[in-house]
């Protein structure tokens, strides 16, 4: 059973497209969960935000992204998945630096929709994943 397993995962992983993006996933994720417990905290105690504030520019943040998934798609069949997902990535270091630059809550806005909507690449990158694996 255990050399069926390793089987599966060493045909799963052959493929460079799963290995790129299962690689940059997680050090994307490794990082994001770095920082994402300190949000509350920065918003809270060093840019005036209520927790009224922050549960709503969060669920604001999840809402506006699932807003782009279906045009995100429609995009990736247009221009083309490798390209939509080189052009979200590279503009997510824009809101990054409005973060940086923020002297109050109300200025995390503006970076956080333009952070939201360069996620309109999942569905793109998803579809690169699902045509990657193996059929089995």
């Amino acid at each position: 059973m255990a050399s069926s397993a390793k089987e599966v995962f060493k045909s799963v992983f052959s493929n460079r497209n799963v290995l790129v993006v299962s690689i940059t996933t997680t050090i994307w994720s490794i990082t994001d969960m770095g920082w994402r417990g300190f949000w509350l905290l920065w918003l809270k105690y060093d840019l005036g935000a209520t927790i009224a504030i922050v549960g709503l520019l969060s669920m604001i943040r999840d809402s506006v992204s699932l807003l782009f998934q279906l045009p995100g798609g429609m995009l990736a069949d247009r221009i083309g998945r490798k390209k939509i997902i080189n052009y979200g990535t590279a503009l997510r270091i824009f809101p990054l630096i409005l973060f940086l630059l923020a002297i109050s809550w109300e200025y995390t806005i503006p970076a956080m929709f333009i952070n939201t909507i360069c996620s309109i690449y999942n569905p793109a990158m998803n579809a690169i994943v699902s045509d990657s694996l193996p059929r089995g």
